[in-house]
């Protein structure tokens, strides 16, 4: 098997159909399209070109969308001039106010929990050598 075989490519829409008959999936899938619609007026009403593309970039990345496959979040905000948490937080929220499972482009929260407390052990650890 090779590493992109290894790789989930599924969206938070496939888990949704299994769930939902197909009219409520058609609407549920509806019901993101306008969220996904909705967040990318919101920076347009904020009358700059970083605000769409934060919009843009966040709730593709909250949906798993193709367009955003290769690059990554960091890289993303890079091209933006914002940092990679800006897009990180804004697929969260996408996400959890439409009720999504995490895309496979962001870390799972025991990833991140893991991650935050070996960090905080090595910055600990660290203060310790120093004094």
């Amino acid at each position: 098997m090779t590493s992109q075989q290894a790789i989930d490519h599924r969206t938070p829409i496939d888990y949704i159909e299994p769930v939902l008959d197909a009219r409520d999936a058609g609407l549920r899938y509806v019901q993101i399209l306008n969220a996904f619609g909705n967040r990318i007026e919101s920076g347009i009403r904020e009358g700059n070109v970083r605000s769409v593309g934060v919009a843009f970039w966040s709730a593709a990345y909250g949906l798993g969308l193709k367009c955003c496959e290769g690059v990554s979040m960091t890289d993303r905000a890079a091209e933006l001039g914002v940092r990679r948490a800006t897009i990180s937080k804004g697929a969260k929220k996408f996400v959890e106010s439409n009720g999504l499972t995490p895309s496979f482009y962001m870390k799972d929260q025991a990833a991140g929990r893991s991650y935050c407390k070996a960090r905080l052990n090595v910055v600990a650890n660290g203060a310790r050598r120093s004094v």
